[in-house]
């Protein structure tokens, strides 16, 4: 790194800012009770945190190749690695440290500083593979079902034959003193008796990744961990809602006495290791993060995924999840699932509702032909994938005019809250629009790219249908 350059003068910076607040205990003036131990004798304050932050700002963002492609749990890490090898410099160099770390700082530092970090960065790029052992989905009778770009696997010897020896299992390392001297990690006989009734989730992603962090290939792999289970969430609503019903089995999750009755989050072990290599595998510290993903488990049959199968689109959803080429299309799908799955992991119902809102608004909100009104073609558009029947469609349309968009624009603009029994059949309707249009917008999805890649190709397929005279049936219609 140049010496001269912004970035290694910002690096100098923030190090001699950072060290000031490293040092003895005497030295540090705040109460001792804001003074923490960074390593021997020597205590930092909680500016120390903060310095992570603003190592990413500062210094990554910085650098073209990192611009966009960081978080603070990856900075941070990063961050206190450095000053942990430059602080073993200094105790080389003056053994007796009196005062605090930025004193014994010398110009060789800073050198040091910024070619590890080309280091650190350069090894910590790569392609990884994220899995999640959980008890939030169950397979019944069968090893495995492939969703989006998640793979749900049955943890069984043939599941576990290449993973390491010692397999990690202290899912909070930040617990300290409180694990110390206990086993940290289970032989493979151990992991399976403890998660022979679980499964594995498994995503790859790809970015940076340094120690047990949540990081940027976490939060990449996390997000497609929430498309599968707002997937499910669909397809359940979906299917319990047409004619020849089918009901996903669900059942509900177990309140962790540690944090109460209130919102369980199901068993949550991340694991991570290179992608090739499994002798990598490592738990991270997620901590006290607290990662909603569903409030219920899934139990999965062969007979419940070729129900999904058939008559959810499946195929269709693995292909715009897997593709790296459909463009804003897939980016509005993905956003839609998001806000869905928020709103129904919501207990507030005005905060269902605006979720739900924000979800069918990001799918099908495109820029408006300027003869139509936006209402009029959000509701025509709705209406066309509920039914094929004209009069049923007119219906469905002034339904969501008059009651839905009518009920969201009180709730948005007003403060309104869902309080009413006409309020809560409304938000059940709401609900039964998202998912007809999620699904609708995904097995459209081939004949909506024939039209281009960018959002305005949704506009144009629905104008197209409008003009029809004779609509081929969809393969189910609401009730």
């Amino acid at each position: 790194m140049d010496p001269n350059s912004k970035v290694f003068k910002n690096l100098e910076t923030l190090l001699k800012l950072a060290f000031g607040a490293i040092g003895p205990k005497s030295c540090l003036e705040v109460p001792d009770e804001q003074k923490y131990t960074f390593q021997d004798d020597i205590k930092f304050t909680e500016r120390y945190f903060n310095d992570g932050y603003l190592f990413r700002e500062m210094v990554l963002e910085q650098i073209k190749s990192c611009k966009g492609k960081t978080n603070y749990f990856f900075s941070y890490k990063i961050f206190d690695r450095i000053s942990r090898d430059i602080y073993e410099k200094i105790k080389k160099r003056n053994p007796d440290v009196q005062k605090t770390l930025n004193h014994y700082l010398v110009s060789d530092d800073f050198i040091f500083a910024s070619n590890k970090l080309e280091d650190m960065l350069k090894n910590s790029i790569g392609k990884f593979r994220l899995i999640l052992v959980t008890d939030l989905i169950e397979l019944r009778d069968m090893d495995s079902f492939q969703i989006g770009t998640v793979a749900v696997k049955k943890i069984d010897e043939k599941y576990l034959k290449d993973f390491p020896e010692k397999i990690d299992d202290c899912p909070w390392p930040f617990l300290g003193s409180i694990t110390s001297g206990q086993k940290t990690y289970l032989d493979k006989e151990e992991f399976l008796n403890k998660h022979k009734e679980h499964v594995a989730l498994e995503v790859d992603a790809e970015g940076y990744h340094f120690e047990k962090e949540m990081s940027p290939v976490f939060d990449m792999a996390l997000r497609e961990l929430r498309q599968t289970f707002a997937y499910l969430f669909m397809s359940k609503h979906f299917l319990e809602n047409v004619q020849n019903k089918y009901t996903i089995q669900v059942k509900k999750l177990k309140s962790p006495s540690l944090f109460g009755p209130n919102e369980p989050i199901g068993l949550q072990d991340y694991y991570l290791r290179e992608r090739s290599n499994y002798s990598s595998l490592r738990m991270l510290d997620t901590g006290m993060a607290r990662i909603r993903l569903s409030d219920k488990t899934f139990m999965l049959s062969k007979e419940c995924s070729e129900q999904i199968e058939r008559r959810c689109c499946l195929e269709q959803f693995n292909v715009i999840m897997q593709s790296q080429d459909m463009g804003e299309i897939k980016d509005k799908i993905n956003r839609s699932l998001e806000w869905f799955l928020k709103s129904i992991l919501e207990a507030d119902g005005t905060d269902a509702f605006i979720n739900l809102v924000i979800s069918l608004e990001s799918l099908l909100s495109t820029d408006p032909c300027p003869l139509t009104a936006h209402t009029d073609d959000m509701a025509e558009n709705i209406a066309i994938m509920l039914t094929p029947d004209a009069d049923s469609r007119y219906k469905h349309k002034q339904k969501f005019k008059n009651k839905i968009y009518s009920l969201r624009n009180r709730v948005i603009h007003h403060g309104y809250k869902i309080s009413s029994l006409e309020d809560w059949l409304n938000l059940r309707r709401l609900r039964t629009y998202a998912v007809w249009s999620l699904r609708g917008i995904i097995e459209r999805s081939e004949k909506i790219i024939k039209y281009g890649k960018k959002s305005e190709a949704i506009r144009e397929y629905f104008v197209r249908e409008k003009l029809k005279t004779g609509l081929i049936l969809p393969p189910s219609k609401i009730e």
